[in-house]
């Protein structure tokens, strides 16, 4: 039989060492720079948050950017085994 997860979402906002102007007249390269650093600091930051959450086992299994004007924010798909029946967790 198939694991069995629960899923829940989290969102992080993405700050830049630059103005919203200045991030908006980037060419897409430079943008994918500027953007690079933040995002691998909030997947860290995310990555180590979700290890104690109750009952464990978090996992991020996808992300997507959300552009605000020239604003990021960042949302991650966790999910966990689901509990089994006699309140074990299912292993993968």
């Amino acid at each position: 039989m198939a694991t069995q997860y629960d899923y829940s979402l989290i969102y992080a906002p993405l700050s830049f060492q630059m103005t919203p102007l200045e991030f908006e007249v980037l060419d897409a390269n430079r943008k994918a720079v500027a953007i690079a650093r933040p995002l691998g600091q909030v997947t860290d930051e995310i990555t180590k948050a979700l290890a104690p959450l109750p009952e464990g086992d978090w996992e991020a299994v996808s992300h997507d950017l959300i552009p605000f004007g020239a604003s990021l924010g960042i949302t991650f798909l966790i999910r966990r085994p689901k509990m089994g029946e006699q309140g074990m967790k299912r292993r993968r």
